[in-house]
C-alpha cells in the first residue's frame, strides 16, 4: 500500500500535489468536527440529567450568564438547538469533504488518463511492433479508472476514516485514558491482525484480475475487430467463448475480492461493540453515582456509532489499496517519466519543411527489428533524386516497406544515416522531414466520420481547407463519387474502419488524404492493390500528372505500375540486387523478366 502511495505521489504533478494537501487539511478538519460532535453530547446529556450543573459547572454557568438565560428549562432547549445545528453544520461540511473527495479523484482519473494516451502515442513508431493495441486502450480507458475508483477513492476514504477514529479514540482515551486505552489496542490489534492475514492473497488477486482483464479486451477487439470474417465463417460462438473464460475468471476474482474485504467485518464488529461495551461496564463498575455517568455512557454510544462504520470502511478502504496495488504498478510502470517525449503543441502545417532541393540519400542503411536477430535491410544505399518517380520491387518479405518506413522516420535505422540534400536526419529535424511527406499504406485506416474529416485526418474543423480537400478527391480520381453518388457529399459518414465504402473506395480516399497537404515527397505502398484495372490507371495518370513537380515512391506487385518510373529498385533479402528503369531492367534482368510475366 505505501509503495502504491509514493508510485501515485511521483505522477502526480506539483498542482494535484497542492490540491491533495489542502484536501488532506479538509480531512482533518472534518475529523475534529467529529470530535467536536462527539464532545457537545456530554454538556447536553449533563444539564438533561442534572439541571443544577447549570449552576455548579463554572463553563456551564458563564454560558449560561452570559448568554443572559433566565431560566434552566429556556437554556436546555437553546443548548439542543446548539448540538443539532452543530451536527447539521458538521454534515455538511462531510458533504463538502466528500465532494472535494471525489473531484480530486475523478480529475486525477481524467488527467491520469490524458498522460498515459499522450506517453503512448509520444512512444515511437516501433514500440506499437510489439504492443497489442487492445491492451493498451484497456489501461487508458480501463485500467486507469479502476486505479481512480479502487485505489485512489478507497485511500482518501480510508485517510478520512483514519483520522476520524484516531481523534475520536484520543478523545475517548483523554475522558478515560485506562479503560479507553485497553479496548482501543484490543480494537486496533484486531483489525491489523485479520488485515495482515489477507493481504497478500488480496494482492495476487489483483495481478490475476489484470490479466483476466487483458485477456477480455483482447478478445472482444479480436471478434468485432474481424467482424466480417467471423459472421462469414459462422464463428460467432468460438469468439463468445473466448471471451467467456476470462470474463468468467474475473468475475469469480471480483467476487473473491469483495469477499475478503467483508466477511472479516462481521468478526470484527463483534470486538467493536463488544469493547465499547467493556468500556461502559469497567466504567459503571468502578463509580457509584449512576445519574453522573450517563453523560459519559452518551459520549461512548455516540463514540461507538461513528467509530463502527469508520472502521468497517476503513478495512473496506485497506483491501481495496491491496487489491488493486497491481494496477498502481502498472499504469505507473507506463507514466514512467523516463519515457516521456513532449507531445507537439503546434498545428502541422506551422512547423517549417526540411529545406528539399536535390535528393534524398540512404547511406549504409542497415535495420533490425527489436529483438531479432537478423537484419532486415543489410548495409543498403540509394538515392533519390527530387522530382524522379522511383519504384522498389521484389518478392514478399524483402524489406521493401521496412525501407519505406526507415525513409518515413518512423523505423530509426540500426546504422547508416539519410540525408536530406546535405542534411542528416536527426531526432531534431524528424518532425520538419515528415511535413515534406505524404504516404498512402497498403491497408488505411478510416475513422468513423464524414469524408471531409477523414481527408483532412486530424486536423481541427476549423483549419480545414475545404478546397483542399476537394483537389484531393479529385486527384484519387474520387470526386464525381462523393459529389455524384453520395447524398451528404463530404459530410458522409464513412462507417469505422470505412466498412460503408468499398476496398477500391477506401483506398482512393485513402491516396486523398496523402495528397491534401500538397506533399513534396508521395509514398505510395501497394496504394493501387486494392483497385481494379481501370481506377487503377486513372489514378495513375493523376499520380503521373504530378511528374517533375513532386518526388514519388511506389511499392507495387503488379509491376505494370512501375512502367514509368525513372528507376526501379529490386530488393530481396534486405538487398537491393539490380536497379534500371523497366525497359532496362525488362531487358537484362531474368528475375524482373519473370515478375513481369507473371504480373501480366
Amino acid at each position: 500500500m505505501i509503495k502504491g502511495l509514493r508510485l501515485l505521489w511521483k505522477v502526480f504533478s506539483r498542482s494535484e500535489r497542492r490540491k491533495f494537501v489542502v484536501l488532506c487539511f479538509l480531512l482533518l478538519g472534518l475529523a475534529l468536527l467529529e470530535v467536536a460532535g462527539i464532545g457537545s453530547i456530554a454538556p447536553f446529556l449533563a444539564v438533561a440529567t442534572q439541571p443544577e450543573l447549570v449552576e455548579t459547572n463554572r463553563y456551564l454557568n458563564r454560558a449560561y450568564t452570559t448568554l443572559g438565560f433566565d431560566s434552566h428549562r429556556t437554556f436546555f432547549v437553546a443548548l439542543g438547538f446548539a448540538v443539532a445545528g452543530f451536527i447539521v453544520l458538521r454534515n455538511m461540511f462531510n458533504a463538502l469533504t466528500d465532494y472535494a473527495k471525489a473531484r480530486f479523484a475523478h480529475g486525477r482519473g481524467h488527467t491520469m488518463a490524458r498522460q498515459l494516451l499522450a506517453r503512448y502515442l509520444a512512444r515511437p513508431y516501433v514500440f506499437f511492433l510489439n504492443q497489442n493495441s487492445a491492451d493498451l486502450s484497456k489501461n487508458v480507458l480501463s485500467e486507469v479508472q479502476t486505479l481512480m475508483k479502487g485505489f485512489l477513492i478507497p485511500f482518501l476514504d480510508g485517510l478520512a476514516n483514519l483520522v476520524v477514529a484516531a481523534l475520536i479514540i484520543g478523545f475517548l482515551i483523554a475522558v478515560n485514558p485506562a479503560v479507553s486505552g485497553v479496548v482501543a489496542t484490543v480494537i486496533v490489534v484486531m483489525y491489523g491482525g485479520t488485515f495482515a492475514l489477507i493481504r497478500m492473497r488480496l494482492y495476487k488477486l489483483g495481478k490475476q484480475r489484470i490479466r483476466a482483464n487483458r485477456e477480455r479486451f483482447k478478445a472482444t477487439s479480436e471478434a468485432l475487430g474481424g467482424i466480417k470474417d467471423v459472421k462469414m465463417l459462422g464463428k460467432e460462438k468460438v469468439f463468445v467463448d473466448r471471451f467467456s473464460v476470462p470474463s468468467r475468471r474475473m468475475a469469480t476474482l471480483q467476487a473473491r475480492k469483495k469477499i475478503l474485504g467483508a466477511v472479516p467485518k462481521y468478526f470484527l464488529q463483534s470486538f467493536m461493540f463488544g469493547g465499547i461495551i467493556l468500556a461502559v461496564t469497567l466504567v459503571i463498575a468502578t463509580r457509584d453515582d449512576f445519574a453522573s455517568l450517563i453523560p459519559l455512557i452518551g459520549v461512548y454510544a455516540y463514540a461507538a456509532n461513528r467509530l463502527q462504520p469508520a472502521f468497517k470502511h476503513m478495512f473496506r478502504d485497506l483491501a481495496q489499496l491491496r487489491a488493486h496495488q497491481p494496477v498502481v504498478e502498472l499504469v505507473t510502470r507506463h507514466l514512467d517519466m523516463d519515457y516521456l517525449q513532449r507531445l507537439p503543441r503546434f498545428k502541422l502545417r506551422e512547423v517549417p519543411p526540411l529545406p528539399f532541393e536535390r535528393r534524398i540519400l540512404l547511406q549504409d542503411i542497415r535495420f533490425r527489428y527489436p529483438n531479432t536477430d537478423e537484419d532486415v535491410i543489410r548495409e543498403q544505399s540509394l538515392e533519390i533524386e527530387k522530382n524522379s518517380i522511383v519504384g522498389l520491387a521484389g518478392p514478399t518479405g524483402c524489406g521493401k516497406t521496412t525501407l519505406v518506413d526507415v525513409m518515413l522516420g518512423l523505423l530509426p535505422p540500426t546504422s547508416g544515416r539519410i540525408v536530406i540534400d546535405d542534411t542528416p536526419l536527426t531526432q531534431q529535424n524528424l518532425r520538419n522531414w515528415q511535413v515534406n511527406l505524404g504516404y498512402v499504406p497498403q491497408h488505411i485506416y478510416l475513422s468513423d466520420d464524414s469524408i471531409t474529416r477523414n481527408i483532412a485526418f486530424g486536423i481541427p474543423d476549423a483549419d480545414i481547407d475545404t478546397d483542399a480537400v476537394r483537389r484531393a478527391a479529385r486527384i484519387a480520381n474520387l470526386a464525381d463519387f462523393i459529389e455524384d453518388e453520395l447524398p451528404k457529399g463530404y459530410d458522409t459518414v464513412v462507417g469505422e474502419r470505412g466498412v460503408r465504402l468499398s476496398g477500391g473506395q477506401r483506398q482512393r480516399l485513402g491516396i486523398a488524404r496523402a495528397v491534401y497537404t500538397d506533399p513534396k515527397v508521395l509514398i505510395l505502398d501497394e496504394a493501387t492493390s486494392a483497385l481494379d484495372g481501370l481506377t487503377e490507371d486513372a489514378i495513375m495518370d493523376a499520380i503521373h500528372s504530378l511528374t517533375r513537380r513532386k518526388t514519388i515512391i511506389i511499392i507495387a506487385h503488379r509491376l505494370t505500375t512501375l512502367v514509368e518510373c525513372d528507376t526501379i529498385f529490386m530488393l530481396d533479402k534486405g538487398r537491393i540486387t539490380a536497379s534500371g528503369s523497366y525497359g532496362e531492367l525488362l531487358e537484362r534482368n531474368p528475375r524482373f523478366q519473370r515478375m513481369a510475366k507473371v504480373s501480366g
